[in-house]
């Protein structure tokens, strides 16, 4: 979008500034100062991104998930349904990047309001022993966990933590 393009020209702008200012002044180490410049450029646009999503899109974005239930997963499987399985929690900062960056990428959201598939969110802000149960028997101890179930894939197909969305959209078509 329009906004993005000014992000990243903003950023252009500011470590065109500082890289000049750093040749200015002639200092040693160069590039190890230029390479320390680049990469804190680049970690001001993912809070600007995340924070983008949580005052336009949030709302909307949430009416597509419902409740985990881990007893309607089979049910919705043999109805010919995919489902997608989001546990996070509101500490989670990788959650909130795969949410930002990934869960709501117009593709997947694309996919998800399609009447073939179901996404469902598992909160464990507070503990909750049916979510960590539930994790527990895929030998996962720790969130983000990302699964995808569907008439392909009734046993599930386990995403990695850094969730990608060429990964994702991959593997909802595999469970199809």
């Amino acid at each position: 979008s329009d906004s993005v393009g000014m992000i990243a020209a903003l950023v252009v702008a500011i470590l065109s500034i500082m890289i000049l200012a750093v040749l200015k002044f002639n200092l040693r180490n160069n590039i190890k100062i230029i390479s320390l410049l680049l990469v804190s450029s680049l970690m001001m646009v993912l809070p600007v991104k995340i924070t983008r999503f949580y005052e336009g899109q949030e709302k909307d974005y949430n009416q597509l998930w419902i409740k985990f239930d881990a007893t309607q997963i089979e049910k919705l499987v043999e109805e010919g349904k995919v489902v997608v399985i989001d546990i996070t929690a509101d500490w989670c900062i990788t959650c909130k990047l795969n949410k930002a960056l990934v869960l709501s990428d117009k593709e997947v959201v694309k996919k998800i309001k399609s009447s073939k598939v179901v996404a469902m969110r598992g909160d464990i802000t507070q503990p909750n022993e049916e979510i960590m149960n539930f994790m527990r028997l895929h030998n996962r101890y720790a969130i983000p966990f990302n699964m995808v179930y569907g008439p392909n894939a009734k046993d599930g197909i386990l995403a990695s933590e850094l969730l990608g969305k060429e990964k994702l959209l991959q593997m909802l078509k595999e469970a199809e």
